[in-house]
């Protein structure tokens, strides 16, 4: 069977982690409200692409009743999902990272799901801000049963800091916490998918809890450790043995940010999974906001869902980017130049 698994870490009032992607503090309902609605389309798209598969969803604190006037319970009910509260949640100290400080609960996930899966599932956990943007091919399943897992790896050059240390640092840190390791290079994997064989999510599972303690007793000695959970998982599947790349077929990171940062190709239609960062505050709203009783609580009536999420735009949206782009250029010079004269202005007197 086909096991779909997210999470949701609802952090305590006044706990200040700033999410880069939404720019706001991770504390405040309207954060943990964007990570809510983005939960809710990745089920709805399995459910409707991905007939006989199996939903998971872990968290702290259940749901909230309604969102957008959207029955959540309805939702549950209809996408198949089950439920669960996490029985523990790994955090670390509060300083030992700048960032992705909830991530680490990734490993109380694996271990409750290694008592939850048969042997020949294929377990599959992703970040909430994805979708299925086709049915699970019979081909990823294969591939899946042929290397144990699926590794998503990202090919940064190896000097370039990733959340803080680079590839080639990583690899020597890798060889400091298990130095009868043999690597060539130490490849990320992107940490928004996890593809194991459900007889892997036992051992994974072990490594990855006796590195995270490695990683505190360093931390706490102030030696340079793992800094988030990507660096750990990516470190043990070097540890397991697993092939690198293996999963990159199946799935992409898609960055939307027309005018800014973006990594479109035109071939992301090839893709069973996108992964869409950038589109928590736009996208997947306007995507939750259709899941009304009107529609069957469905996206299937939908056929431009790469448009909504910006993969595609029309030339009168791309237009407007550049438009909007020139318009904040010409804003700062008048600023600078508004700036300047002022400052001769007090010059002068």
């Amino acid at each position: 069977m086909n096991v779909i698994v997210t999470w949701m870490l609802t952090v305590p009032k006044g706990e200040k982690i700033l999410h880069a992607q939404t720019g706001v503090d991770s504390d405040q309902l309207e954060t943990q409200l964007l990570y809510w609605r983005c939960i809710f389309c990745l089920f709805e798209s399995s459910a409707r692409l991905n007939d006989n598969a199996r939903h998971i969803l872990f968290y702290n604190q259940p749901p909230p009743d309604e969102i957008d006037e959207i029955d959540i319970k309805h939702l549950i009910e209809k996408y198949r999902i089950e439920c669960h509260a996490l029985t523990k949640t790994t955090r670390p100290p509060l300083d030992y990272y700048l960032a992705w400080n909830t991530q680490f609960i990734m490993l109380d996930v694996i271990e409750m799901l290694a008592g939850m899966c048969g042997p020949e599932d294929m377990v599959l956990i992703l970040d909430a801000d994805c979708i299925f943007n086709m049915p699970i091919p019979e081909t990823m399943v294969q591939d899946v049963k042929t290397h144990q897992a699926l590794v998503y790896s990202l090919d940064y050059p190896l000097d370039y800091p990733i959340n803080g240390l680079s590839r080639r640092q990583l690899k020597a840190l890798a060889l400091e916490y298990d130095p009868g390791l043999q690597i060539e290079e130490f490849s990320i994997n992107g940490g928004e998918f996890i593809c194991l064989l459900g007889s892997q999510l036992g051992i994974f599972g072990k490594r990855a809890r006796e590195a995270y303690q490695v990683s505190l007793l360093r931390h706490g000695q102030e030696l340079c450790k793992f800094h988030n959970d990507e660096h750990l998982l990516s470190f043990v599947a070097h540890q397991c043995g697993y092939k690198t790349h293996t999963g990159n077929r199946y799935i992409r990171r898609i960055w939307t940010q027309h005018g800014v940062y973006t990594n479109i190709t035109g071939n992301e239609a090839e893709y069973v999974i996108w992964h869409l960062p950038a589109e928590k505050n736009r996208g997947f709203i306007d995507s939750f906001r259709m899941l009304t009783p009107e529609n069957d609580y469905s996206l299937s009536h939908v056929e431009n869902l790469d448009r909504i999420f910006r993969i595609k735009i029309s030339a009168a949206e791309f237009m407007q980017v550049y438009i909007n782009i020139a318009r904040k250029a010409v804003n700062y010079r008048i600023g600078k130049f508004q700036s300047l004269v002022l400052k001769r202005i007090e010059h002068s007197d």
